[in-house]
């Protein structure tokens, strides 16, 4: 069963909290009443559960088991399967909400240009804007901000563990995968 969190003082209050464990290492998931808010590869804050109605509760584990299932099929070279994961944008400013809607439309195993994708979020001018919205990310994967790379093609930054070499492991697993 998940476990109730603190909310982070930037989010409507996070009601569920799920362990997950990859290929590339386990980490939690933070979840509110309207989808995943954070991924955290250190353990939030606990606290006891309750406070929430049993029909909610029973929506959040579902939320949580769907998304271990999620998880499991990116791994096997499922990618669209990333997708079908509701995200809580509370906090987004509306570039960020563009910015990751274009993100989320990038492909699998294929990169696309932070200037680019600042032209498909309707803003070709920030690609420094897009760059603080892919490091500010919350949930990477999900918004896979490991498919936008520096304009010459150079992997730059990664937040997750191991850095540009988690990036480079997601990419040249998604490639792997991917049929011509």
């Amino acid at each position: 069963m998940p476990k109730t969190a603190k909310p982070p003082a930037d989010s409507a209050a996070i009601l569920a909290a799920g362990y997950h464990t990859t290929p590339l290492g386990s980490f939690w998931s933070q979840w509110t009443a309207q989808g995943l808010f954070r991924i955290e590869w250190n353990a939030p804050q606990q606290v006891a559960m309750g406070g929430i109605d049993p029909q909610a509760e029973k929506r959040l584990e579902e939320r949580v088991a769907h998304f271990d299932t999620v998880l499991n099929a990116y791994f096997a070279g499922q990618f669209d399967a990333l997708n079908t994961v509701e995200i809580d944008p509370v906090g987004w400013t509306p570039f960020y909400r563009e910015v990751y809607r274009a993100c989320r439309a990038i492909p699998a195993g294929q990169t696309l240009s932070y200037g680019a994708l600042a032209e498909r979020a309707g803003r070709p001018a920030a690609a420094r804007a897009v760059g603080q919205a892919m490091a500010t990310n919350r949930v990477m994967w999900i918004i896979p901000c490991h498919r936008v790379v520096a304009s010459s093609g150079r992997l730059h930054h990664y937040g997750g563990p191991g850095g540009v070499t988690m990036k480079r492991w997601l990419l040249d697993h998604e490639r792997a995968k991917v049929q011509p």
